[in-house]
């Protein structure tokens, strides 16, 4: 009975020993992280609005408002800018800027 029992450990032995390097040989799954595909969206187009430009009195009005101000100056040129125009005149050997206001027609110097 005693050999029976040591054959029966030595083969369980042997059996485990035998299957040890193969259980080691066992592929671990490790879990993979899939990243989502990068989806490229257009650029949305911007718009660009020009500011709106409110001229309601004419260049030949911004000059009668700055003769009317000013009588002894000679104009040079009118020129529109932003809402409203500036005016180059001379007055002596002085030349100046003056800017006149498009909508109300209001002379600032």
């Amino acid at each position: 009975m005693l050999k029976l029992c040591r054959a029966v450990a030595i083969a369980a032995t042997a059996a485990v020993l035998a299957a040890g390097p193969a259980l080691a040989q066992v592929k671990i799954m490790v879990p993979t992280v899939r990243v989502a595909p990068t989806v490229k969206v257009a650029p949305v187009p911007t718009v660009r609005v020009a500011p709106p430009t409110v001229r309601i009195i004419p260049p030949s009005m911004a000059l009668r408002n700055i003769k009317q101000i000013m009588p002894q100056v000679q104009i040079l040129n009118v020129a529109p800018r932003g809402a409203g125009y500036v005016v180059k005149v001379k007055d002596g050997a002085t030349v100046r800027q003056i800017r006149v206001d498009g909508a109300t027609g209001a002379v600032s110097p």
